[in-house]
């Protein structure tokens, strides 16, 4: 039978001593949900930075690989062999290896570039494959090399 009082649908009436409010099992429910939500939170904040930090290393690597591969093809026709570097005071925690290798075809070198830097130490590396065209030779010699 109700009276006309509205009953608050998140407060208890206690009959042992008639006052309104929270027992103490659900107030203890309540923190260790708040706390677990709060864990969590905190472990996505951190995978974030994580991610974040690892994302600016990978786009840094790609240009600096960008960068290394348009400075060997403005060098002319490689030669053969491997090289390594660094990019200097602006890039220290990065360096570079780079290895060119002979193709079938006499006008045309493979270069492998890699670049490299340290995450959580171990060495991680972002590698770049490009093939590049002997300008200075004609048109006809493109003939894969003989074997003899």
């Amino acid at each position: 039978m109700n009276l006309g009082v509205k009953r608050d649908p998140f407060c208890h009436l206690d009959t042992a001593n008639g006052k309104k409010g929270f027992t103490l099992i659900e107030v203890m429910i309540a923190l260790s949900i708040l706390s677990i939500a709060l864990v969590v939170l905190l472990g996505l904040r951190n995978q974030g930075i994580t991610l974040a930090a690892r994302s600016r290393h990978i786009i840094e690597a790609t240009l600096l690989a960008r960068q290394k591969v348009t400075e060997v093809s403005a060098e002319g026709f490689p030669e053969l062999g491997e090289k390594k570097g660094d990019f200097g005071k602006d890039f220290p925690q990065y360096t570079w290896r780079q290895d060119v290798v002979q193709t079938p075809f006499n006008v045309v070198r493979e270069i492998m570039l890699e670049v490299l830097w340290q995450e959580n130490n171990r060495e991680v590396s972002l590698a770049v494959t490009t093939y590049l065209f002997d300008r200075g030779t004609k048109a006809r010699s493109l003939a894969p090399i003989s074997e003899s």
